[in-house]
Formats: C-alpha cells, structure tokens, sequence
C-alpha cells in the first residue's frame, strides 16, 4: 500500500500493487509525474473540445414551441430561486465546518506542520465553491435541455414518419 503521509514528508516510498513493476498494469508506478498529469491535462482538453462542438450544435438549433420556452423559464426561475435559499444557508454552514477544520488540522497536523490547516480548510472552501457554482450552471442549462428534447423529438418524427 502507498504510504500518503511518507510521501507528503518526503520519504521514499514504494508502489506495491501486488504485480512486478514495470508491467503496463501498474501504470502510475512506473511513470513520472510529469507523465501521470500530461494525461490528465490531455483528457480533460479533449473533454473541452467535445463540450465547445456540442454546445455549437445545441445553440444553433430552434429553441422550439413557445409553450417549451414558456415552461423553461418557470423551471429555470424555480431553480434560481431554489438555488438563492439553499446557498445562503450553505455558505453558513460551510464556513463553520471550514472553521472547525482550519482549527483541527492546525492544532494537530499531519504532516507536522501548522499550515496543513489552513490547505485543508481552503481545499474544502474551493471543493464547495465549485459545486456551488456547477449548481448555478445547470441552472442556466435548463432552456438548452429544452432545446435538445425539441430536437429529439423533430428527429425522432423525421426518422419514424419519412
């Protein structure tokens, strides 16, 4: 098993996955780093591009009835006004818990140093801020789900009613 805290220390630490290293299985033990996260990088590029060619395609469409585009925009208002209630208790009782950790992890680090509070504390403030704001962005999603149901469903006519 790989020791996290040897590594955070510095320490030389082995990979022992139970098979010889050097055989393809054992991917991130015989890799450098600069290789594990290139990876990384290039997936996630390629994930952008694909977003970037579907978001092209779903804006270009017809937004559909105006009974979709009225529906849409009591969903999408809902959601909004649903999402204002819930992030104002939330950044309440996120910033408790970030307290109670920042405090926890700088009166008993891990690693030994008294900073590891403070990394915690902002790693967990990053983490609900992020989810915070992929909640708001769904939100605005809610007339491009209108959109490709129109679409699904013109293509579905097209393609049973040729």
């Amino acid at each position: 098993q790989v020791d996290f805290y040897a590594n955070m220390k510095g320490l030389d630490i082995s990979c022992s996955l139970g098979r010889s290293l050097g055989s393809p299985l054992d991917f991130p033990c015989n890799s450098t780093g600069i290789e594990v996260v290139s990876l990384s990088l290039a997936a996630s590029g390629l994930s952008f591009l694909m977003l970037i060619f579907l978001m092209r395609k779903v804006n270009a469409a017809p937004r559909g009835t105006d009974e979709m585009n009225k529906l849409s925009e009591l969903i999408q208002e809902g959601a909004k006004s649903f999402l204002r209630t819930e992030y104002k208790y939330l950044a309440g009782f996120v910033t408790v818990v970030c307290g109670i950790l920042v405090l926890l992890y700088c009166l008993d680090p891990p690693t030994g140093q008294t900073i590891d509070g403070v990394r915690i504390g902002s790693c967990f403030l990053a983490g609900a801020m992020l989810s915070a704001a992929s909640g708001w962005v769904s939100s605005e999603c809610v007339p491009n789900l209108f959109k490709l149901k129109h679409i699904c469903s013109f293509n579905a006519k097209k393609l049973f009613f040729f």
